[in-house]
């Protein structure tokens, strides 16, 4: 079940008599079924919050995770939702990095953004501070994930993840062994390949309103997966917090 990719200025027919000959040679039946694109599940929404506490000994850092179920790429809010994480923390100059980073140095990075494939996917925010700093940094992740749950995203920090997704475009779509594996990996999970390659064609008439819109509408504010991965002794026992008030 191979689904070859091509870019090429040959033609179809061209392209097929090279090919023809290799497929003949495999050992494949007649009666096989047709391919058929992967259809993945949309993950089912989780109904309350959950802290996972991750015992790694003497580790120095700490993983820190939130995430929850999010919409399927066909949904019509999907991409403006994707604008809208990139808005939150997906550029150095977003709220989460300045927040993280900027303002408390409480780790070298900090991302938001959306992870997995096809129709399974979640929103993810992650960072790694030092362990002794999780439960600040952790605290500081969630006062800024509910700031852009609540729509509270300025057409500035929008304008510019609108800005930074459509230049950053051609860096993925730069050579033809990427566009065809782009085109190839869109075709195994059963999506429109139209999506990946024109992406910026489809950013650019969301409003800020769609956007912010799509924020307070898809990023949960109860149901959430937190996740601390880490040395706990150091992680849960050098803050006084009261860990209900982390997670409420």
């Amino acid at each position: 079940a191979l689904l070859p990719c091509f870019t090429s200025d040959l033609s179809k027919a061209e392209i097929s008599d090279l090919v023809n000959p290799l497929k003949n040679a495999l050992n494949h039946s007649s009666n096989q079924n047709p391919w058929q694109p992967i259809k993945l599940p949309v993950l089912p929404p989780i109904t309350d919050t959950t802290l996972t506490l991750i015992h790694k000994p003497a580790k120095q850092q700490a993983l820190l995770f939130i995430a929850h179920p999010t919409l399927p790429p066909e949904h019509p809010q999907s991409l403006a939702l994707y604008v809208a994480l990139c808005a939150l923390g997906g550029t150095f100059s977003s709220p989460l990095m300045q927040e993280v980073r900027n303002k408390r140095g409480l780790s070298y990075g900090a991302h938001a953004g959306i992870r997995g494939e096809a129709q399974s996917r979640f929103v993810c925010l992650h960072t790694a501070p030092d362990a002794h700093q999780a439960l600040e940094t952790l605290t500081v992740m969630l006062d800024v994930y509910r700031q852009g749950a609540q729509g509270n995203l300025s057409d500035i920090e929008i304008e510019f993840a609108k800005n930074y997704l459509i230049n950053a475009h051609p860096f993925s779509i730069e050579t033809a062994a990427m566009r065809a594996a782009l085109i190839a990996h869109a075709q195994l999970m059963g999506l429109n390949p139209d999506w990946v390659l024109k992406q910026p064609d489809r950013i650019r008439p969301l409003s800020f309103e769609d956007i912010r819109q799509a924020a307070r509408e898809h990023l949960s504010l109860n149901h959430l997966e937190l996740l601390v991965f880490g040395d706990q002794e150091k992680a849960m026992n050098t803050l006084e917090v009261d860990l209900k008030k982390v997670i409420s």
